[in-house]
């Protein structure tokens, strides 16, 4: 009777069933030439397991490292318990490809869904709509307070050092990640500036990961804002003013980062999607991309679209006044005119 089977390795994770025992799920490490990768309990509810005589679960093994292509052949996976390694399931994925992992920010309203729509079908990227900012803010928040500062020392100190707590969270993090998509290649994106602060944090559990950042004219964006959310005028001013100086503050912690304006992208879909194209490392899906920024199917940006001056709204003297107020210097600074 088989003892499990490996049903998906990428260089990024393993994934596959297992056999428990009396004892509870089966336990699961995958090695490269004598070094661990990672490991597992085999504990994931499957229906098409449920039926065996013996109690079997679904395991997702996220590697601490990526291991190269042309390693994935040494790759073994056994139960922790036995020596038994577990062989490849006749339908088994074997993906040596580099995944490509894309992260579309900004402040909403800003066209990021019409192009992440776009890049997920140019591109074939799992995408599961809207992502989960506060999430993944909470995990680069806690990663952050649990690395321990270097000056700080004492036995209680060593030890929790020791534990790794940060990359710990990190290893979680590509683990929701992967498990989400089921793919080692994913799109996510997710406006606004709390997800725009958590980049970095996503740059270091991804390393290979690309980031897009979405602006718009102030102006355009609030009142495009105003009439798909309502709500408060002068939140909208932080909140956009917000997104802006967040990626200002951040961008410099992204090697791999693409700046895109939706007036551009909106007016010069050609020139935009070759630098997407280009970007991302494939320059042949350039016309594709092109054609789908032409065509009309994606959302519009409504009350804001080519309304760009204070003279183009019907906004009080006090919207005004708290427009230039918390929306000033940042229209300067990313050289959008409003006067």
């Amino acid at each position: 009777m088989l003892n499990g089977q490996v049903e998906e390795l990428t260089p990024f994770f393993a994934t596959g069933w297992a056999a428990g025992d009396d004892n509870g799920p089966a336990h699961v490490v995958a090695e490269c030439n004598g070094k661990v990768l990672g490991a597992a309990r085999a504990d994931q509810w499957r229906a098409d397991l449920s039926d065996a005589n013996q109690p079997r679960a679904g395991f997702h093994i996220v590697f601490n490292s990526d291991v190269p292509s042309e390693a994935l052949a040494a790759i073994r996976v056994s139960r922790s318990s036995g020596a038994d390694t577990l062989g490849l399931a006749a339908d088994s994925r074997i993906d040596g490809h580099k995944a490509t992992q894309l992260f579309i920010v900004g402040s909403p309203r800003c066209g990021t869904s019409e192009l992440a729509q776009v890049l997920a079908a140019c591109l074939d990227l799992p995408w599961n709509g809207e992502g989960q900012p506060t999430l993944v803010q909470a995990l680069a928040t806690g990663a952050a307070a649990l690395a321990l500062p270097p000056e700080l020392n004492g036995e209680l100190a060593v030890a929790m050092a020791g534990e790794g707590l940060p990359m710990v969270i990190a290893r979680a993090a590509r683990r929701i990640y992967y498990r989400a998509h089921n793919s080692a290649s994913f799109l996510d994106k997710t406006p606004g500036a709390e997800m725009i602060r958590a980049t970095p944090f996503l740059h270091w559990c991804f390393p290979g990961a690309r980031f897009i950042f979405m602006h718009r004219n102030g102006v355009a964006n609030i009142l495009s804002r105003l009439e798909k959310f309502g709500g408060d005028f002068t939140d909208h001013c932080r909140d956009w003013t917000a997104c802006m100086e967040t990626w200002e503050a951040t961008r410099a912690d992204l090697p791999d980062f693409l700046e895109i304006a939706q007036e551009k992208m909106a007016s010069q879909p050609d020139h935009v999607a070759e630098s997407i194209a280009e970007f991302l490392g494939a320059p042949a899906s350039a016309p594709a991309i092109t054609a789908m920024l032409r065509t009309g199917f994606r959302e519009r940006t409504g009350a804001g679209l080519g309304k760009t001056r204070l003279a183009d709204t019907d906004w009080s003297d006090f919207e005004i006044t708290q427009f230039r107020t918390y929306c000033a210097d940042a229209m300067a600074r990313w050289g959008y005119s409003f006067d």
